[in-house]
């Protein structure tokens, strides 16, 4: 009798964040960046209240997005300030170099 392998890939999915489409893009939409950049705040501002390593992925994605594609200087003053706080709690939390 022929023993009968069994081989194949496995398929890991493959997440994307709901705005990164957006983002990842040389003229976004600015209030998809400021919605993000003020939930993020909120998430910061509220960290006791969830589980802040989940959003580990998230956080790291946005920022290296932002910075990588120059959005940053498309940005008002306001909301350059708040991107900062962003970037200094993943540094402080995560020690990301």
């Amino acid at each position: 009798m022929i023993k009968k392998l069994r081989s194949g890939k496995i398929k890991l999915p493959v997440f994307e964040y709901s705005w990164s489409n957006e983002i990842d893009k040389t003229e976004p939409n600015l209030n998809i960046i400021r919605n993000q950049i003020n939930s993020f705040i909120f998430v910061i501002q509220n960290k006791e209240d969830f589980r802040i390593d989940d959003f580990r992925g998230e956080f790291k994605v946005f920022t290296k997005l932002i910075i990588r594609n120059g959005h940053l200087t498309k940005l008002e003053k306001e909301y350059q300030d708040k991107f900062l706080k962003i970037t200094s709690f993943v540094e402080e939390i995560w020690d990301v170099s």
